[in-house]
């Protein structure tokens, strides 16, 4: 029985989101903007017809949005993850082998004794997401992940085939491979396409038909991967966890200029708490963190940037310290009398807490507060996990924050807020 691979990608998925909500957006254009409302992060079809693009400023298309009535949202991080997470839990009762490539996209490996049962399959995908959260979705179905990438592609452009299409056959990947430029292939960088094109491989077919040791001289074992997945041969490797970040940076840009050092303290404490918690969910452990502060970047007169590092003589996963020797490294950067637009941390030489020993020198720290013990941040982790995130936190990560962006079209966080849960 043959193995194939789906891929299933939430279509404009925040917009998608802020639909479920609210009927009225249906059929109309409609925006989902970046941090401070600044640029537009996910475009209704009707608004990409008005020629608003993914990452254009908003302020760009000022005379579009008042002639058009483009409907404007502040980004709903909480709402969209909580989303994502039940589009996910769908798909795993669809496949043991689900792997979330994103958090609006996940591949699954499965079974289909036909074309048919294939279709079959893929629109049952569709239907049943859509049911049980209300996310429209496009599926793309080949045998390896670059060739399920490009027919999700063709399935989303091509609206005739009502959101799935199935790449299996020989002539229609070949038909396929022809019409996709080489820029589109997934896994081809803007460098690659440049090089590529200037060898006459303008397009997937030619990249699938060059010559593999040319291929891998010029692009690596990974292009030569890509290569042969858009041969039909499945080489990327498809697991349920992806690997643990080498580094973790949590920033935000302020919703007004903040001059105050004790303002940054909290900031940069938020950051910490955060980083922290991802730290923890893939259990690993950091010995550094590095704080970055900065000015407006356009106003060359006055701007300011500066960034500093410590580190701890054992890895650690501890909240309280990572924000002790934040505090620190803010304060060799900070300068009175800047209006300051940003901050963020940055934690560094990170390692699985699997294998950590215990340092026979952890006595010798006397700057440093002792390790909170790992009892207490699980206790921690639970409470917030259950309760909602920062329930329990350190008293510097402040709840109303002054400097937070501006969102002034936020929805509200529908499924994970009994405030804000929709009225019947």
């Amino acid at each position: 029985m043959k193995r194939s691979i789906a891929l299933l990608d939430c279509n404009n998925f925040y917009v998608s989101c802020e639909r479920v909500f609210n009927s009225s957006l249906e059929g109309k254009p409609v925006v989902v903007l970046s941090n401070n409302d600044g640029c537009a992060i996910s475009c209704s079809r009707e608004a990409k017809a008005l020629g608003i693009k993914v990452g254009d400023p908003i302020f760009k298309h000022k005379q579009e949005i008042l002639r058009h009535g483009v409907q404007l949202c502040s980004s709903n991080y909480t709402l969209y993850g909580d989303l994502s997470d039940r589009v996910m839990k769908v798909l795993s009762k669809f496949s043991d082998e689900l792997e979330v490539y994103s958090i609006d996209e996940a591949f699954l490996r499965f079974s289909a004794k036909s074309l048919s049962n294939t279709e079959a399959f893929a629109h049952q995908l569709r239907s049943e997401v859509r049911q049980n959260t209300g996310i429209p979705v496009s599926v793309g179905i080949s045998a390896s992940k670059t060739l399920a990438k490009l027919a999700n592609r063709i399935a989303k452009k091509k609206l005739q085939l009502n959101g799935v299409s199935c790449l299996m056959q020989s002539n229609e990947i070949q038909k396929a491979l022809a019409g996709t430029q080489i820029a589109d292939v997934w896994g081809i960088g803007r460098q690659y396409t440049k090089q590529l094109e200037l060898h006459g491989i303008c397009t997937a077919l030619d990249l699938a038909r060059a010559n593999d040791t040319w291929i891998r001289k010029q692009m690596t074992v990974k292009g030569l991967a890509t290569a042969w997945e858009l041969r039909g041969f499945s080489c990327f490797p498809f697991g349920n966890e992806r690997p643990n970040c080498k580094e973790i940076c949590c920033s935000l840009s302020f919703g007004r200029p903040v001059q105050a050092l004790r303002e940054l303290k909290e900031a940069v404490s938020q950051h910490v708490l955060q980083a922290v918690q991802k730290l923890r969910s893939q259990n690993a452990s950091a010995r550094g963190i590095g704080v970055f502060i900065n000015s407006n970047r356009f106003d060359t007169q006055n701007s300011y940037a500066n960034y500093f590092s410590l580190f701890h003589h054992i890895p650690s996963r501890d909240p309280f310290l990572f924000i002790h020797l934040a505090f620190q490294a803010l304060s060799k950067i900070f300068r009175a009398g800047i209006d300051y637009t940003k901050s963020g941390v940055i934690l560094l030489d990170i390692s699985s807490s699997e294998y950590l020993a215990p340092s026979l020198f952890d006595f010798t720290a006397q700057a440093l507060p002792s390790q909170t013990p790992e009892p207490l941040l699980s206790a921690m982790d639970q409470i917030n996990q259950r309760w909602g995130q920062h329930t329990v936190r350190p008293a510097c990560v402040q709840k109303e924050k002054g400097w937070d962006m501006r969102r002034k079209h936020l929805s509200d966080r529908f499924t994970s807020s009994w405030d804000e849960l929709a009225s019947c």
